[in-house]
């Protein structure tokens, strides 16, 4: 199979996987709060990801890090999954599950003009009508039915959920430019991240009841939204 074709399996995969997490976030919410959903979901993508990593026998792998290497890493793990998800996770705790994840899904243009300063890409005129067109559909979301501002819905929500386009954006931007493999380097973001995590669940938190109903939530988005 072509490396092209296999790009738009897997694009599409993630599409269809991802579309399905919006509904979980609120459901999860309603049982546990934004970062007792970031500890087990983290966690549970953290070995999921081991997992896979063992299956494809990728873990030998780690002796070729270097210190500078991990600390890049860190850095990303701090932006995602820590920050973003934080974000993320306020802002559909504050907006319906479609209006957050229709927000949300701006990164995409997003990364197209931070992709301009950070790898040299170059936009056309079509990209920019394109924008456009996009970010008016946004300003109509937001009215929820009502005159801009002055709309029914969360300013505070709206501005988190487009200002986690930012951090997921730069996130796999600066991972792009990353030469470690990348299901190591995303395994030990993720890893290296926990416990920002974990000490942010106890400080501002506590510890989730694994007997909660929204547990089983957190374990989907970490598998489905985070992981696989």
């Amino acid at each position: 199979m072509k490396t092209q074709t296999q790009s738009y399996i897997y694009a599409i995969g993630a599409v269809f996987l991802w579309s399905t997490v919006a509904s979980v976030f609120k459901l999860s919410l309603n049982y546990i709060d934004i970062w007792q959903l970031l500890l087990v979901s983290s966690l549970t993508a953290t070995l999921c990801l081991l997992s896979i990593l063992v299956y494809q026998n990728k873990l030998i792998l780690l002796r070729q890090l270097k210190p500078k290497d991990c600390f890049r890493l860190l850095v990303l793990g701090i932006l995602n999954p820590f920050l973003y998800y934080v974000i993320l996770f306020k802002a559909y705790d504050l907006l319906p599950a479609q209006i957050a994840q229709s927000l949300n899904y701006t990164w995409a243009i997003t990364l197209m003009f931070l992709s301009i300063p950070i790898l040299k890409h170059k936009v056309t005129s079509y990209d920019i009508a394109a924008t456009l067109v996009c970010y008016a559909g946004i300003v109509v979301i937001c009215m929820g039915g009502d005159s801009f501002p002055t709309g029914q819905l969360s300013m505070l929500g709206i501005s988190l959920a487009i200002g986690s386009t930012i951090i997921w954006a730069l996130y796999w931007l600066y991972k792009a430019k990353d030469k470690v493999d990348p299901m190591l380097g995303l395994f030990l973001s993720f890893l290296f991240s926990l416990p920002f995590i974990m000490l942010s669940c106890y400080l501002f938190s506590d510890i989730p009841n694994w007997n909660n109903n929204g547990i089983l939530g957190g374990v989907y988005v970490g598998l489905f939204e985070m992981g696989i």
